[in-house]
């Protein structure tokens, strides 16, 4: 949430004697400040981490969306040309469920196609 990162890179500076252990300086054990290294190992930390991976994160998101599009559009192609070819050959609903009930039973491996064995 890149909440209070500040504070860490500060005392990471300046050393815990110095910041952020004001009434609780028993806890600060190593005193040691590492100057502009901290600010810089924490600046480009948060850039990376809070820049870099969040637009991974939107990519992956945007093609996992893409892909479930082009699915929903291949299977509203196939839907369409499903009716009309019931419409030419004159097939009932009926009938067209009876075919799509038999292809599942001879599609062992959900693959969308029947092959010999």
């Amino acid at each position: 949430t890149l909440d209070d990162w500040t504070d860490v890179m500060y005392i990471n500076m300046f050393g815990c004697d110095r910041y952020g252990y004001t009434g609780i300086e028993s806890m600060c054990s190593r005193p040691v400040g590492y100057g502009a290294v901290a600010a810089l190992f924490f600046i480009s930390f948060v850039l990376l981490g809070a820049l870099v991976l969040m637009t991974l994160f939107i990519g992956v998101v945007t093609t996992s969306m893409e892909e479930a599009t082009d699915q929903q559009n291949a299977a509203h192609d196939f839907n369409e040309r499903l009716d009309k070819l019931k419409a030419d050959h004159g097939i009932s609903d009926k009938t067209m469920e009876v075919y799509h009930k038999l292809f599942n039973l001879l599609d062992l491996d959900g693959s969308g196609t029947i092959e010999e064995e």
